[in-house]
Formats: C-alpha cells, sequence, structure tokens
C-alpha cells in the first residue's frame, strides 16, 4: 500500500499558547498546538515564547534556529484546520 506524501508547510505565524498557525501546501491551513512536545527535552527550548516566535518554514518543515522542527507529517496528522485567516494577516 502507498501512502500519500504529507503536503509541505508554506506558511508559519506563532500564536499564544504554544500554537501555530499554519498553511500547507495543498491549501489546507489551521492550528498546530505545539503544547504536548514541550515536556520532550528535544523541545525545551521552545517553551520561552520568544524563542517560540521564531518559528519558521524550511523545505516544508516547520523548523527553529536550533534545529526544532516537525515534519509535515506530524503537522497534517494534528493540525486543526480552519477556514480564518492568517491572524497575522489582520495586525
Amino acid at each position: 500500500m502507498i501512502v500519500p506524501e504529507a503536503p509541505d508547510a508554506i506558511a508559519v505565524t506563532a500564536m499564544d499558547c504554544h500554537r501555530l498557525w499554519v498553511e500547507l501546501a495543498d491549501g489546507r491551513r489551521g492550528i498546530f498546538d505545539v503544547g504536548d512536545w514541550l515536556v520532550l527535552p528535544a523541545y525545551a527550548a521552545l517553551r520561552d515564547p520568544t524563542y517560540f516566535a521564531r518559528v519558521g518554514v524550511a523545505h516544508g518543515v516547520l523548523c527553529w534556529p536550533n534545529e526544532e522542527d516537525f515534519a509535515p507529517e506530524t503537522v497534517e496528522a494534528r493540525l486543526r484546520e480552519s477556514t480564518q485567516e492568517d491572524p497575522a494577516s489582520s495586525e
């Protein structure tokens, strides 16, 4: 059985409460909650709101400067889809 490849992330905006607004290459968008991963040592730096806000997208992956990342498969599986626009676009 061939499993389709998860769509890449193409845009991300940090929100409050360790949530990210994400847009995927297939047009879906919504909120990805990072909170569950913050108990893991590999993601401890993301607890700092200033550092958390430094999120970006590289090659379809959500990532931070010190190499913390979330693969497209993880984002797609946990994305809470929404029809709302990116919250940063209203600022």
